[in-house]
């Protein structure tokens, strides 16, 4: 937080318009960079040990002569865990770019459909189309949101805080994880060196931790399955902390980000919003270089002269 995004942000709440720090098109782009963060784990964890068990069997192959069979055994598995652990580091940073990119070219071609869709319904109200005038009269951007946590319209399509078929398919991901890494001889490293010397003594050999691997490792996989509005409930008054503006979110309906100032002043006067900025077109004032040349662009599409106009 500064001076001048305060004041912004000030002035943003007197005017009742959305406080959103970050823009209202950010919260849609996070979470499917997010979602790629994901899935580049898991993909990159079955490549990774792919790739460190084909590397290892090479290598231990090429050893035989001089290490025994078991040896060849642990050499393969520390690869593959080597392998494992690099892939999912990797191709997480590769799913996260990706996902963001991709929200982002997404959200970039939504916001220009929405533009024609908007000027061609302007010439259609012109020429008196009713379901024209009525888009016109009630502007919708589904991409511009000013919370993270969106709950659905239909109560029937709320979800339990977990979805139990993906934690357990984690679950079992996590437990072949952590056994690979035990059985390289990785597990036994990590844990030694994130433990004090006492600790690590009194786990009591190979087999415990072993267990300690599987159970760590089969945790971080079940979580894939927590449901992520409990990820956006959270980030929603995390978000609420950095901004310096308490907020208040609507239970039974999505509800516009509103500071406690605003909401008791205009309890007479408006209802609850819903998370969609109704004013998104046109597009709110912005000091952003896009928005300033949407401006500019209407402007000019305004100052024409329809009537003139004769179709083909």
């Amino acid at each position: 937080m500064d001076t001048e995004k305060y004041h912004e942000m000030q002035e943003k709440i007197l005017a009742g318009k959305p406080v959103t720090d970050e823009g209202p098109y950010y919260h849609h782009i996070q979470w499917e960079a997010y979602k790629g963060w994901s899935k580049g784990k898991i993909g990159g964890a079955a490549i990774g040990t792919l790739i460190g068990s084909i590397v290892g069997g090479a290598a231990a192959f090429a050893m035989l002569p001089l290490i025994s069979p078991a040896a060849a055994g642990v050499g393969v598995l520390a690869f593959a865990g080597i392998g494992m652990w690099k892939g999912m580091d990797e191709f997480s940073k590769i799913g996260t770019i990706t996902g963001a990119v991709a929200a982002g070219l997404d959200t970039a071609e939504r916001r220009n459909q929405l533009y024609l869709d908007n000027k061609i319904n302007e010439v259609k109200a012109e020429l008196g189309d009713k379901g024209a005038q009525e888009a016109l009269a009630h502007p919708h951007d589904p991409v511009y949101r000013t919370t993270h946590y969106v709950p659905p319209q239909d109560p029937s399509m709320k979800h339990g805080p977990v979805f139990w078929k993906v934690a357990l398919a984690g679950l079992a991901i996590g437990l072949a994880a952590g056994l690979l890494l035990a059985s390289g001889g990785i597990a036994t490293g990590f844990f030694e060196h994130i433990m004090r010397p006492e600790v690590f003594a009194g786990l009591g050999g190979e087999a415990s931790i072993t267990a300690l691997s599987m159970a760590t490792f089969g945790a971080f996989g079940a979580s894939f399955g927590i449901n992520r509005d409990i990820f956006r409930r959270i980030f929603d008054h995390t978000d609420a902390i950095y901004e310096g503006h308490p907020r208040t979110i609507g239970e039974d309906a999505p509800a516009q980000m509103v500071s406690r100032g605003l909401a008791k002043n205009a309890e007479k006067d408006i209802e609850k919003q819903t998370v969609f900025y109704e004013s998104a077109l046109p597009y709110p004032e912005s000091d952003t270089y896009h928005r300033d040349k949407y401006a500019a662009a209407k402007q000019v599409l305004q100052e024409m002269d329809h009537t003139k106009m004769l179709p083909h």
